[in-house]
């Protein structure tokens, strides 16, 4: 017995067996033929068939093979045939055929007719195989030769003692006998004898005629010339010594293009050469008549160009099958390499990097070089190796790891902050391999949490009332310090209009002037007397701007407003007396300074001066005001000024002061001016009111509120009872609800149907402990489109540690998912049929094996390899192949249940698995459910294709208790039920690995 391997990736459930049977041993050529072509037949099954342009130029066209051949043989032409119906056919190529069909497992029926009607309904496409026709070029235009079974010479017959002849050069005038349509008549009528021919149907009818007295000579094949005289007692004809000039090959013949078929008979003529058959029937039927049977040179001649078509075929399509492996895998790669995340595999024993992709690669900076077979910790900021150190043994106990937050380090020693998700590699015994980690880059995150954590402290702790309205001036979101100041809750304020504080004192002009600053686009401040919820009158300095998109379109307006009332009451007082609050006016809370008509600095109170750092000395009768100013207020004082003079007033001026060490001073100034009797400017006197801190804070204000308006991660804050109160516009475009459909209502109101109970308790809990809580959910919009989001809620607490706010910041990851979930399809799925590929088979033959053994059931596994595939996929394209492939995927998956898998494990072949049976008949069942669906026509392109498959089945535990075997013992059932005729179920035997 002779062992081949044929496909490393499948060794060893894959054999080739040829046996030697009877005790005699192959010749070395014919087992080198043998082997190559099965060889070249499996590795057509192995390997997917691509057409491309150079196969259709230089291959013939192939017929799909019928299921039953029509096999012609001529009527009583001994010793090649005898008989004169289909039911008496016989005679040596009769018998060869038998053997030879029975070795390539052939489906016939014979048909018996005299030669030249065999030819013409051969001609015609009725018959498929003529097994005794005599080679030649003529005919090779319309047929196609196997190897010749004999090679016989033509010879010249005559009457004995009555005639003429004695070699062709007598046949000038004489009467010679063919047969119609033999090769003798095709030869004949090359010399030119044309009209001396007398045409018969038999070799028989030919020898009776010349026997009779009738005609001159016969042109026959001598060896069925000398046997059809024994047969018919014919005693008064003789074969004249020598050989005529013609010679006969006799072989099968297929009709052109049929090179499967022609394959299929050459591979069983030689398998009757090297087993004995051929020479016992030889024997048989020619004994001692003179006849050359053919050699080894001719079986040389006609096989080696078929071993090399077919060792060409398989090398190409071997090719072709790299080619796209090496396609898929530059794909898979370049997904893998350009993914938003960066991705790391680390050895588990080791801790040694193993791979990563080039995402990882331009964040850190460092080459593949410097990164795979360095430790992974290397790769981790030393502010954070002890949390990393954690996260490993949490990763080796637990198996995976979630959303775990580390640093990693570049090249140039900057940090990246990472979120971490990993999962593990487990051999067959759940021992960790290594694992697959995803880290992303949430720095970004990180920054702009830190901002909004910043901006919910400062917008609670501010000491100025925070008031936020759409553009049509609906209250949005007001702050402590406005509840505080004005009486009004959260829910009294928001939607209502700013216009329930007014308290009727203040001029309809201020507010005329407002809003043609803000129309127009720019801030304005001024002042309001309004009223509180409990009909108390106060006065607010406001700060009113309008806050821009990125895109310049003004959606809200941000106000600051400051309680003045009691700086209001301050300035009632000093003006009524100045002696008797001079005490007052150089301590009081403001700045008051006098200046003459030039402006110089007349008069300063000890609050200004220890403002500005100055002694009065230094300041008084030597120094502009105007020396003092930055260039920016300078300029504006000089604009104002004209209106200061006209009106003799000035409200609200603000203003920038250069301090003595440099500094400036924010300053808000009120200035009168004071004329002489004519009316003219003599001096003025202001009032400076010291608003650098509120500045500070309105420009943190405006920035951070900027920078949430314009982040591209939604923000939303919430009061202490978590009722809501902000919500950016990201927040909305990821969720689909506006502002108004969420101002008020309570956040654990917002879409919670989507989370977990378990999740929403840990949330809560978490946030009523005064931590942070973050990590990814599935969420559902306004519109009912389900995506992921990464949430971050904080609670923001005073300085005493009383929670005043909760900051939610979210950021829609759904195409990440999908990419990471598109990867892991890619890695675990066929991407023809859509099928599980080999990587997911094996895991669920895994896992059905581990289920099967914990209950005690049986598990069956199949391998289904496709019969005639390869000539639907030469002669109708790649396309066509793919198409058929699909439609046999559906018909397998219809014929099992839900919990079963079939899989694609390439070229035409699958498996199947039933994850439990009661009995190998239930397998057995299914696998002819499977064998029955396949075997219906194709509508495809027109036509109605026709495939078939061959099936073998093994069962656990019968046939194996591991992957490894039942894998195995399957494959080798296929094979054998492929050799055994194809079209068929095979379950698995031991017998069949001998």
């Amino acid at each position: 017995m002779i062992i081949l391997s044929t496909s490393p990736e499948i060794a060893p459930s894959r054999y080739v067996v040829i046996r030697r049977k009877a005790g005699r041993f192959l010749p070395n050529f014919a087992i080198v033929a043998c082997l190559v072509l099965l060889a070249s037949s499996t590795v057509q099954a192995l390997t997917p068939i691509k057409n491309s342009s150079i196969a259709h130029q230089s291959a013939p066209i192939i017929q799909l093979q019928k299921e039953t051949l029509v096999v012609g043989s001529e009527q009583d032409y001994p010793p090649f045939s005898t008989g004169m119906t289909d039911a008496t056919a016989g005679g040596f190529t009769v018998d060869l055929w038998k053997a030879v069909a029975a070795e390539a497992g052939l489906n016939y029926s014979i048909r018996v007719l005299p030669f030249h009607q065999l030819l013409e309904e051969f001609k015609e496409g009725k018959i498929d195989v003529l097994i005794n026709l005599a080679q030649s070029d003529e005919r090779h235009h319309f047929a196609d030769f196997t190897v010749p079974h004999v090679v016989v010479h033509g010879a010249i017959f005559v009457r004995k003692g009555e005639s003429g002849i004695h070699s062709e050069g007598d046949f000038a005038g004489k009467s010679i006998i063919v047969l119609n349509a033999d090769l003798a008549h095709d030869y004949a009528v090359s010399k030119g004898w044309e009209k001396q021919l007398v045409l018969v149907d038999t070799a028989a009818e030919g020898l009776r005629l010349l026997a009779s007295g009738k005609h001159d000579a016969m042109l026959l094949s001598k060896l069925a010339g000398m046997q059809m005289l024994q047969a018919l007692e014919i005693t008064n004809i003789e074969a004249l010594k020598g050989s005529a000039g013609f010679s006969q090959k006799f072989a099968f013949a297929v009709s052109e293009g049929q090179s499967e078929l022609l394959g299929k008979i050459n591979e069983g003529m030689a398998l009757t050469k090297t087993n004995g058959t051929y020479n016992t029937l030889y024997d048989k039927w020619f004994g001692i008549y003179e006849v050359k049977e053919i050699g080894l040179s001719d079986l040389l001649k006609y096989l080696i160009p078929i071993i090399v078509f077919f060792m060409g075929v398989g090398g190409y399509l071997l090719y072709r099958r790299q080619v796209e492996r090496e396609e898929a895998e530059k794909k898979y790669r370049d997904l893998y390499d350009h993914a938003p995340d960066m991705f790391l595999s680390v050895e588990a024993k080791s801790a040694i990097v193993i791979d990563c992709n080039q995402t990882l690669l331009n964040s850190t900076g460092y080459t593949r070089d410097e990164v795979v077979g360095h430790p992974v910790l290397d790769l981790y900021h030393p502010d954070c190796s002890d949390s990393a150190c954690i996260a490993f043994q949490t990763f080796i106990k637990t198996k995976a790891l979630h959303g775990v937050e580390l640093q990693l380090r570049r090249k140039d020693g900057k940090k990246i902050d990472v979120s971490v998700n990993a999962s593990a590699v487990c051999d067959e015994h759940g021992v960790i391999l290594h694992s697959r980690s995803a880290l992303r880059d949430v720095t970004e995150r990180k920054q702009a949490e830190e901002s909004i954590l910043k901006l919910s402290l400062a917008v609670a702790q501010s000491p100025n009332s925070i008031v936020i309205t759409d553009l049509d001036a609906n209250i949005e979101f007001v702050n402590t310090a406005f509840i505080k100041t004005t009486g009004y809750s959260f829910e009294d304020a928001v939607g209502k209009n700013p216009r329930l504080l007014h308290s009727g004192k203040t001029p309809k002009s201020t507010y005329d002037e407002m809003w043609a600053c803000l129309v127009r686009g720019d801030p304005w401040e001024g002042e309001f007397t309004n009223c509180r919820k409990d009909g108390t009158e106060y006065i607010e300095l406001a700060r009113i701007a309008p806050v821009r998109q990125a895109n310049g379109r003004i959606s809200h307006y941000l106000a600051v407003k400051e309680d003045i009332t009691e700086r209001k009451q301050s300035e009632k007082l000093l003006r009524k007396s100045t002696e008797e609050l001079e005490d007052l006016y150089n301590h009081a809370p403001c700045g008051y300074h006098s200046l003459d008509k030039d402006g110089v600095i007349m008069r300063i109170n000890d609050t200004e001066l220890e403002w500005l750092g100055y002694t009065r000395d230094e300041l008084i009768g030597k120094v502009k005001l105007s020396d003092l100013l930055t260039p920016a207020s300078l300029e504006s004082f000089r604009k104002a000024f004209p209106v200061f003079k006209r009106r003799g007033v000035l409200h609200d001026f603000e203003l920038e002061l250069v301090r003595k060490d440099g500094t400036i001073l924010n300053g808000l100034a009120n200035a009168t001016l004071i004329r002489d009797a004519d009316g003219e400017y003599l001096m003025s006197r202001s009032t400076l009111f010291d608003i650098t801190e509120r500045k500070k804070t309105e420009d943190t204000l405006r920035s951070m509120f900027s920078a949430i308006e314009h982040s591209p991660i939604g923000v939303l804050i919430t009061d202490a009872e978590a009722n809501i109160q902000y919500v950016s516009p990201r927040f909305s475009a990821i969720t689909g609800y506006k502002s108004a459909d969420l101002i008020r209502r309570n956040l654990r109101l917002l879409q919670m149907g989507q989370i977990a109970k378990d999740t929403y308790l840990e949330i809560w809990n978490t946030l009523t402990s005064g931590h942070s809580w973050h990590g990814e959910l599935v969420n559902k919009n306004k519109r009912g489109r389900v995506y992921w989001e990464e949430v971050h809620i904080a609670p923001v607490a005073t300085p005493d540690g009383i929670v005043t706010n909760y900051a939610v910041v979210i950021a829609d990851i759904s195409e990440r998912k999908e990419a990471e979930e598109k990867m892991q399809h890619m890695a675990r799925y066929d991407q023809l049929t859509d099928l599980p590929n080999r990587s997911m088979v094996d895991d669920r033959l895994q896992q059905a094996l581990a289920a099967a053994k914990r209950e005690k059931t049986q598990t069956a596994l199949m391998f289904i390899d496709l019969d005639k595939f390869k000539p639907i996929n030469d002669t109708l394209g790649h396309d066509a192949g793919d198409m058929v492939l699909k439609e046999a995927a559906k018909r397998m998956q219809s014929c099992v249940r839900e919990s079963d898998t079939v899989g694609r494990i390439g070229g035409d072949e699958f498996v199947v698995l039933l994850t439990t049976v009661d009995s190998n008949q239930d397998a057995a069942l299914v696998a002819e459910k499977i064998r029955h669906a396949l075997n219906q026509p194709i509508a495809l392109l027109g036509q109605h294709l026709h495939i078939s498959s061959s099936i073998g089945v093994a069962i656990y535990p019968e046939h194996g208790t591991d992957g490894k075997t039942l894998v195995k013992n399957a494959d080798a059932a296929m094979y054998y039920a492929k050799e055994g005729g194809r079209n068929s179920v095979k379950m698995f035997e031991p017998e069949m690995l001998q």
